[in-house]
């Protein structure tokens, strides 16, 4: 139970640990089943004195029964406050650089920076690595990469079914194509993990995390509010309280950083998706039979990955651009035509001039510079960023779907009668949860309905509403 008059069950609470970050006392949070802040406090976890007060006073803040609260603050605060320490040391030595690029790297490097296929020459090497048919996904989560230099990196989230490639690509691009020491590897980041970074800083790297956690209850979405401060303002801050000294400490880490993550639902909470890039892979079964064509011909046939060399002179890239102040001059141009009817379009065109100003940062050696030293950005580079952005502008302002719900509409649009998700599985590649999201967007659009006599807890059935329907497909040109 939630209500503290009533008193908690001690087997409902969460408990939660900060790093050490140099001092004996971290703070210690609690929370509730819902994800909602109980209580915090400062303590040692690995002084036993220190426990048994801070179990006495939560016990006294919740009505817990004292003797169970005892043994589980016992039992579990130190090996929290342990793995909090090692997640810290790990982020730690992932932020110190870790390569430096020889000459031949370096002269390798050149040449692709004074190629203007760079990013095919990008795709085609994360081809090598086993990535396939995926090059503008490719392109767009190393724009992302190369945007940390910027002072308003991207937050790329990568959202597909599992086993659609979401985090293999991703992976392959930030860990195979980029250098050891720009990308921070996170499987999971706890809510206060980035507020104990103040020693290496965020700035300039690439926070490359794992799978989206669901965030269904409302209170989950403070979970996520350092990473949202450090997309929106390039630094995160907080205030803590230091009981005994009758002072508050503040501690404030340096971004900004580029933060890409993968998502296999759409149980994220809109302060995030408002603030980030939408990609998907393709799911289609065209897709998955060329990868399992690929993977068989790499297997019989032994196909040889990236050399060394090319992959070194690739990871010199980072090494060798400039973080440099962009100026696009043909901006004004798109933002006369840009659609505003919905309050979507104001971050989402930040974003579309944040991949054009990353693509002409990347091409930087191809790029004329002004009197102030600024990189000119071409009318090339704001196509590129609308084109890698279209499904997701289509999605978000245009009254497009996203390809998934694309899919489903093209199997279900002339199909006669009732159907229901299960019926469409074995036609459409996807599994049943994607296909019932997708069915209740073609729902809401008024492309399909539910037949009439469902009743909650029942498997619902479908027929298609409107066969003419069309998803309206963005179209805007720089």
């Amino acid at each position: 139970m939630d209500d503290p008059k009533n008193g908690f069950d001690v087997n409902d609470l969460i408990f939660e640990v900060a790093p050490a970050n140099g001092t004996l006392r971290r703070p210690v949070r609690v929370l509730s089943k819902s994800g909602a802040e109980i209580w915090r406090d400062e303590t040692n976890p690995n002084r036993a004195g220190d426990r048994e007060r801070f179990a006495a006073d939560l016990a006294q803040q919740t009505g817990a029964d004292p003797a169970q609260l005892r043994r589980r603050v016992h039992a579990e605060l130190p090996p929290l406050a342990d793995k909090a320490d090692a997640q810290a040391e790990a982020l730690a030595a992932q932020a110190e650089p870790a390569w430096t690029p020889g000459s031949q790297a370096k002269a390798a490097a050149e040449k692709l920076l004074a190629d203007p296929g760079l990013l095919d020459h990008v795709a085609a090497a994360a081809e090598r690595l086993g990535v396939v048919h995926e090059d503008a996904l490719v392109a767009l989560a190393y724009l992302a990469v190369v945007s940390r230099l910027l002072p308003k990196p991207l937050y790329l989230q990568v959202r597909g079914d599992p086993a659609a490639g979401k985090s293999f690509i991703t992976r392959t691009v930030c860990l195979e194509l980029v250098p050891p020491g720009v990308v921070l590897d996170v499987t999971d980041l706890t809510p206060q993990a980035l507020y104990y970074m103040r020693e290496t800083g965020l700035r300039r790297r690439v926070l490359l995390l794992g799978e989206r956690r669901r965030q269904l209850a409302e209170e989950s979405v403070d979970r996520t509010k350092a990473l949202r401060e450090l997309v929106e303002n390039g630094r995160v801050s907080i205030l803590l309280p230091n009981p005994k000294a009758r002072t508050a400490e503040r501690i404030e880490v340096e971004g900004p950083a580029a933060v890409i993550e993968t998502c296999s639902h759409d149980a994220v909470a809109a302060e995030d998706v408002s603030r980030a890039v939408l990609a998907w892979p393709d799911e289609s079964p065209e897709q998955t039979k060329r990868i399992i064509e690929d993977f068989a011909r790499r297997k019989a046939q032994g196909v040889p990955g990236l050399p060394e060399s090319e992959r070194e002179a690739i990871w010199a890239i980072q090494h060798i651009l400039e973080p440099a102040e962009v100026v696009l001059p043909d901006l004004l141009k798109l933002a006369e035509c840009f659609p505003s009817t919905k309050l979507e379009a104001r971050r989402a065109f930040v974003r579309v001039v944040a991949v054009a100003e990353a693509c002409a940062l990347v091409h930087q050696r191809q790029r004329q510079r002004d009197p102030q030293g600024r990189v000119v950005a071409t009318r090339g580079d704001l196509r590129v960023a609308l084109t890698l952005l279209r499904p997701w502008l289509g999605a978000t302002l245009g009254g497009g779907v996203p390809p998934r719900v694309q899919r489903i509409w093209d199997a279900v649009r002339n199909r006669e009668g009732e159907f229901t998700a299960a019926d469409l599985e074995p036609h459409v590649g996807l599994s049943s949860s994607s296909i019932r999201r997708a069915l209740a967007e073609l729902c809401q659009a008024g492309a399909v309905e539910v037949v009439e006599g469902w009743q909650p807890g029942q498997q619902k059935n479908y027929r298609v509403a409107n066969p003419g329907w069309e998803p309206n497909q963005f179209v805007l040109d720089a």
